[in-house]
């Protein structure tokens, strides 16, 4: 990141957890910069996106419009696995960075054979 910048994702990570504490894990799920209001009955989605936006409004925080999605249903989004039960990683995804490192154990492997 420029400007020595380097640690401004856990910082807003940080800012995020302590705007929405009385929200996530009740209502609202967030992480970085995807935050999602779940629910459980339609009827109770508005209020809670009312609380949603007024914790925004409170502390000046702007959404762009354009990458705001309603409506989602659970399942696989933007990478995630959304479900009743939160946020999850993507298991095929997580997969990939496990063989990375399995491919890095073999190369240690190969190392100490060639220098005996």
């Amino acid at each position: 990141m420029p400007f020595g910048l380097k640690n401004a994702k856990a910082a807003y990570q940080r800012l995020v957890n302590k705007v929405f504490e009385p929200l996530i894990e009740h209502t609202m799920e967030v992480y970085v910069d995807d935050m999602i209001v779940k629910i459980m009955h339609d009827a109770k989605h508005r209020p809670d996106l009312r609380k949603m936006l007024k914790i925004l409004r409170t502390y000046g925080i702007k959404l762009n419009l354009n990458k705001c999605l309603f409506g989602v249903r659970p399942g696989n989004f933007m990478g995630l696995i959304i479900s009743s039960q939160g946020i999850q990683a993507n298991p095929d995804k997580a997969k990939v960075v496990l063989d990375i490192n399995r491919m890095y154990r073999g190369l240690r492997l190969l190392h100490v054979k060639i220098r005996l």
